[in-house]
This record gives structure tokens, C-alpha cells and sequence, in this order.
């Protein structure tokens, strides 16, 4: 992809989907200025038990990502099998 216009939210999805949920209803509340193109839009990763194809979505993100986010939570240090 050509353009890097998204933001690219990092966390633990076990542990802290909470937090990015949290950021994706400020997006929506009308009355909270909170934006930004989530790099999660644009690709899901379909099968997430073959590391390849994690690794290759995350690589994607990474290079269309503006500017990145990582939501840092009590387990994080824990678990970085693709990201570390």
C-alpha cells in the first residue's frame, strides 16, 4: 500500500482489548474529539494459529501505519511472540 495515513494500535489481545475497545467508542462518541484510521481496518488476520501469516498482516500494518500505539497492560512483558 502506498499511503501511511493510519494508526497502528499495538496491545494484548487476551488482557488488554478492553483498553483499544475504550479507544475505538471515543472514535465514535460525537462528543469526544478523538480520531484516527485504524490499521486494524484495513486486514484481518485470518488465521492466527499459522505464524507466517501473522507476521506478514503485522509487517503490513506496521508499513502503512502514520504513527503507532502500544497500549502497555500487567502481562504485556509476558507475551511477545510476533512483536517484542
Amino acid at each position: 500500500m502506498s499511503y501511511r495515513d493510519t494508526t497502528y494500535i499495538i496491545f494484548y489481545g487476551d488482557k488488554d482489548r478492553w483498553a483499544y475497545a475504550f479507544m475505538k467508542g471515543w472514535k465514535t462518541n460525537k462528543n469526544i474529539e478523538f480520531h484516527f484510521r485504524d490499521a486494524h481496518d484495513l486486514k484481518d488476520i485470518r488465521d492466527c494459529s499459522l505464524p507466517d501469516t501473522v507476521r506478514r498482516t503485522l509487517r503490513q500494518r506496521f508499513s502503512t501505519a502514520e504513527q503507532v500505539i502500544v497500549l502497555v497492560g500487567e502481562e504485556t512483558k509476558t507475551h511477545h511472540r510476533f512483536v517484542r
